[in-house]
């Protein structure tokens, strides 16, 4: 049986409940195609039981024109609901059965529950991850080589139409052995169809989210998913908000990958039915999610490898992006994420 698995089903009897909130500041700032950020919110959970306090993180991000939970709704939300657990005994996979469960919410109980499962020394099996860094449009060369000599196997490069093919196909020249994935977040217009080809035909792995919403099946999409060569993959993010369109934008012949995050598809069980689902279909999986803090990373890191998938996901030590936070961390040794 898979670490992860085994963790679903381990119970604890809750005494109390603490939500709260608490700024993380980046260590450099966050910037996509459309935004900068410093810091981020953190909405996190502390769980008292026999075993000690227990924490997780819930999924969300405070950011414009980004489909997310936001941070202040979620603590609300959960804030009113998880008094029902306390003075009783749930597990992991209990909390998917509780009704009037927001997802964001379902999922942050899921991740204090699992990991203080993990800290009772489990005995099934886990097998250290590969580590992800994202980094800037333009990103300095000496930055790429300092992350690739710590070990890391996948760069996700925040792109957008401005973003220079030149230097894009110099960083894939110069890193052969890594995983360079782009990521548009839907910047891209259908006059921009151009620029989306140049990017990708600079030897590119996975180019996430070209296109915005409305576009994800649109002829532009079609064009550009038919220039891909052997193992390169179009990737839905934004616009995977259910299965269904997901398979609707692969029958078009638009997209070969998705990038699964556990906040979308109703919680950890569910994630691992999905990704079931998706194994015959010729849809790749990517995990990614939200959960960016310590509590969160290690709990994709049990996800990414209970699914054994063959692309590297958004999974790295928080200690990559934020300066401090609260929870224990991955562990990075030799390229890999260790649970620690």
């Amino acid at each position: 049986m898979g670490l992860l698995k085994q963790l679903l089903h381990k119970p604890f009897e809750v005494a109390d409940i603490k939500v709260s909130k608490r700024e993380l500041t980046f260590n450099s700032p966050f910037r996509n195609s459309s935004n900068e950020l410093a810091t981020r919110s953190l909405a996190m959970l502390e769980m008292t039981t026999p075993n000690g306090v227990i924490a997780g993180e819930f999924p969300t991000l405070d950011l414009p024109g980004y489909e997310a939970p936001a941070t202040d709704a979620v603590i609300e939300s959960a804030q009113a609901l998880v008094g029902k657990l306390v003075g009783h005994s749930v597990s992991a996979y209990d909390v998917e059965d509780l009704e009037n469960l927001d997802v964001p919410v379902k999922l942050g109980i899921q991740n204090a529950l699992l990991m203080g499962a993990l800290a009772i020394e489990p005995t099934g099996t886990y097998k250290p991850v590969d580590a992800s860094a994202v980094v800037s449009d333009g990103e300095p060369v000496e930055n790429l080589v300092e992350l690739a000599q710590l070990g890391y196997s996948r760069f996700k490069i925040k792109v957008s139409p401005k973003t220079d093919p030149a230097w894009l196909a110099s960083v894939a020249a110069q890193f052969p052995e890594l995983q360079i994935d782009i990521d548009a977040n839907g910047s891209f217009a259908p006059a921009d169809l151009p620029a989306a080809l140049k990017l990708l035909r600079t030897g590119v792995t996975v180019f996430e989210q070209p296109f915005e919403h409305e576009m994800s099946t649109s002829p532009e999409a079609q064009q550009l998913f038919a220039a891909l060569e052997e193992n390169q993959f179009i990737s839905l993010d934004e616009s995977a908000t259910d299965i269904e369109f997901v398979l609707q934008a692969h029958k078009a012949g638009a997209i070969n990958a998705v990038c699964v995050k556990p906040f979308r598809y109703g919680g950890i069980t569910a994630t691992l039915e999905i990704a079931e689902l998706l194994c015959d279909t010729g849809i790749s999986i990517q995990l990614g999610g939200l959960l960016e803090a310590g509590a969160g990373r290690r709990l994709l890191a049990l996800v990414q490898n209970e699914l054994n998938l063959a692309l590297i996901g958004d999974i790295s030590p928080a200690s990559y992006l934020y300066q401090d936070q609260p929870f224990d961390d991955l562990v990075l040794v030799d390229g890999k994420l260790h649970l620690n």
